[in-house]
């Protein structure tokens, strides 16, 4: 049984996320507040309606406040 919040098992087995680059920060600041991101280049693979929902929604803890934005620039 898993404890409240632990999210270990619920990950998706055959996702993975690499980095290609070193990641660069940038630092914002949002409504008085300071903000540290990174951005950089990452070779994601895994199913595609997971892949899907990472370019949809965003990637990292702060897509909601406007970072963790992607794109797509090569296929395999």
């Amino acid at each position: 049984m898993n404890k409240a919040g632990d999210q270990k098992d619920n990950q998706p087995k055959d996702m993975n996320i690499q980095m290609l680059n070193n990641p660069r920060m940038h630092i914002l600041e949002y409504k008085g507040g300071i903000i540290k991101g990174y951005s950089g280049m990452m070779l994601l693979s895994g199913p595609p309606p997971l892949l899907q929902i990472a370019l949809d929604a965003g990637l990292g803890s702060k897509n909601s406040q406007g970072c963790g934005c992607s794109e797509v620039v090569g296929r395999r």
